[in-house]
């Protein structure tokens, strides 16, 4: 298997502005992918007011597609993090109101407690099972008492693991944030176009 990290550079670089799950879309099917997500977050903005001047790590940010749409949504402050290198200089192009940096995979940077909410969207679906654990950890390290956690993974229980996704269940994802409040957990369907499901779960870190 390749490192993730070299993996996720050429993925970035043969997609540029596209994403992993879109990667096979028209420019136009990817423009409908993006508004129905920028209206889900709109949503998850208006009913729990997890953005609004809140500071907010978008957990693999890719070239900055959501952290754009954080900012739109008031967010004080977005800062986000990706394995690649080409992505993170894409993204501080792309989202020049934003601050962005490499992840090494292992550990964040941050101070405890820094920010207000993590966002993960078809991220830890990424992550290996041999470090989800620790990435999990570590992100709930980095989010305050009291503060929002966003997971949107796919939980498809029809499909094998692969060498760079893995299909957890929802169960798990909770077991990882064990005593976290759970606010929401909607089972979404072809958001991005495709039949597969995936859980969107709002949780809040205990005070």
């Amino acid at each position: 298997m390749l490192d993730r990290q070299e993996y996720w550079t050429g993925r970035y670089n043969k997609q540029k502005h596209m994403t992993v799950g879109n990667s096979c879309f028209s420019s136009e099917e990817f423009i409908t992918s993006t508004a129905r997500i920028r209206k889900v977050l709109r949503d998850i903005s208006i009913s729990y007011n997890l953005f609004y001047g809140k500071s907010i790590l978008d957990f693999g940010c890719g070239w900055g597609r959501i952290a754009r749409m954080l900012l739109d949504f008031g967010a004080r402050k977005v800062v986000g993090v990706d394995l690649v290198e080409w992505a993170v200089k894409t993204a501080k192009a792309e989202v020049p109101n934003g601050d962005f940096e490499v992840f090494d995979g292992i550990d964040l940077s941050f101070k405890d407690e820094t920010f207000d909410t993590v966002l993960s969207w078809t991220v830890l679906q990424h992550v290996p099972n041999t470090s989800i654990w620790i990435t999990c950890q570590e992100i709930g390290r980095v989010l305050a008492k009291g503060g929002y956690l966003v997971l949107y993974e796919n939980c498809a229980s029809d499909r094998k693991d692969s060498d760079y996704i893995w299909f957890r269940p929802k169960a798990n994802y909770l077991s990882f944030f064990k005593g976290y409040e759970i606010l929401k957990d909607e089972l979404v369907t072809a958001i991005d176009g495709t039949n597969e499901v995936h859980h969107l779960l709002i949780m809040r870190k205990p005070c």
